[in-house]
């Protein structure tokens, strides 16, 4: 069964939102390439779709439409969450996907934000509609640190692996045993099928 096109699945970030935000780190360090344009946002999604479709077949059939939003904005699209304040990334279904990304983040944050978050748009289309949310935002984070490790960006992708939380840490680590067990090219197909952790490889 695939997720219904009106479910209001929410995919939220946590590179350079809670991880950074909670140590207090600025943005982007000086030197680095700020994406803060529709245009530059854009060039650069387009990039991380191309690499996601080549090495993982991760594409979608729908139209995405990327928001290059500030922080007020992202703010008030996480009201009432408790990751309100500590966000830079959103993924929201419709009939069209949507994906939201902060402003004026360097562009290996920026990136990996758009990686995830596309990847729930894929997820929108060929994953269970029950699936768990830690298998959910798992995938996304282990999509998010194989693109990131691929381009180079390993001090932005080392973070995501020490996630604690039980959403994101439980499901990050669960993929990568998972990906002991079968192994990386498997992993996407392994995802499309299974709802529960309980019911992954063991």
């Amino acid at each position: 069964m695939k997720r219904a096109l009106g479910m209001a699945m929410v995919g939220l970030l946590l590179l350079g939102g809670v991880s950074q935000a909670q140590i207090g780190e600025s943005p982007s360090p000086p030197g680095l390439i700020i994406v803060n344009s529709q245009g530059q946002a854009e060039a650069l999604f387009a990039k991380v779709r191309e690499a996601l479709a080549a090495d993982w077949g991760i594409s979608v059939e729908r139209k995405v439409n990327l928001h290059l939003v500030s922080g007020p904005e992202m703010d008030k699209l996480f009201s009432g969450s408790p990751y309100h304040g500590a966000e830079i990334g959103l993924y929201l279904p419709g009939a069209e996907h949507n994906v939201y990304v902060m402003n004026d983040w360097g562009q290996d944050i920026c990136s990996g934000v758009m990686a995830h978050e596309y990847t729930h748009a894929w997820q929108n289309e060929k994953c269970p509609a029950n699936q768990e949310l830690a298998i959910r935002e798992g995938f996304a984070v282990w999509i998010q640190y194989k693109y990131l490790d691929k381009i180079g960006a390993g001090a932005t992708a080392r973070p995501l692996l020490e996630y604690e939380d039980p959403v994101y840490g439980v499901g990050i680590k669960t993929m990568l045993a998972w990906e002991d067990k079968v192994g990386a090219k498997k992993m996407v197909d392994l995802v499309q099928h299974v709802s529960k952790i309980s019911d992954g490889p063991h």
